[in-house]
């Protein structure tokens, strides 16, 4: 990979380092030459996308979120989605495969770095903060994520035990400019929807598998009697 004039060419790079550039720069058409000379090989582009760290263990959507990236990181979304969707769908019942496929991309979502911890919902808000334009790309960004949820587990702590809305401080919303002030209070509020959203929906999931539990415990009592008869 070199660079000329404020350009730059892929020839010679991986497959890793051009799917790291294209989320650093936003390279919307870099990355979809990436999915597309992959598509007939989602599982192998999957890998891809899992494998695929920086020196600090950011992934490709966490550099998007660092770097305020949206519109790669709507592109690797989907990506995401579909990938897992074609590597499950034909070899699992369609519960379990669903199931399978809500894990995964929970397990790419919610990955915390090596560095500090962050996952790729702090590191978006955090470079929101930084850029302190949160109406522009890095907010787009923390929307783009939130529509994940309830998969996006909002309540995730990073090496500090700071969750990603405990970066949005009642002093930064303070700070902020009078035009920055609602959006920072409309996300903090959707970042704490979404952490009830999801504190709810962990909460049907063990209800659930009590309930499984049970049905299967009922049914092996009944069965010496069946067998009596």
């Amino acid at each position: 990979m070199t660079e000329s004039n404020n350009t730059t060419t892929f020839e010679g790079a991986t497959p890793s380092e051009q799917l790291l550039e294209s989320a650093r720069r936003n390279n919307f058409e870099l990355l979809q030459e990436i999915v597309d000379s992959k598509s007939s090989t989602p599982k192998e582009l999957l890998q891809l996308i899992e494998t695929t760290v920086d020196g600090v263990g950011n992934n490709a959507l966490q550099l998007t979120a660092v770097f305020g990236s949206f519109e790669v990181m709507d592109l690797l979304l989907d990506t995401i989605h579909d990938c897992v969707h074609e590597v499950y769908a034909d070899s699992e019942e369609s519960k379990e495969a669903e199931a399978k496929e809500e894990a995964k991309i929970g397990e790419l979502l919610n990955k915390r770095n090596k560095l500090d911890g962050n996952t790729v919902l702090h590191l978006a808000v955090q470079n929101a903060i930084k850029s302190n334009e949160p109406e522009f790309g890095e907010f787009i960004v923390v929307e783009v994520l939130l529509k994940c949820a309830p998969i996006l587990d909002v309540s995730i702590k990073n090496s500090l035990g700071e969750k990603a809305v405990d970066l949005i401080t009642d002093e930064l919303i303070e700070k902020a400019e009078d035009s920055d002030k609602e959006l920072w209070e409309k996300i903090r509020m959707e970042l704490l929807g979404a952490e009830f959203s999801f504190g709810l929906d962990v909460q049907e999931v063990a209800a659930a598998a009590e309930e499984e539990e049970a049905g299967e415990a009922d049914e092996g009592e009944a069965s010496p009697d069946e067998d009596d008869e």
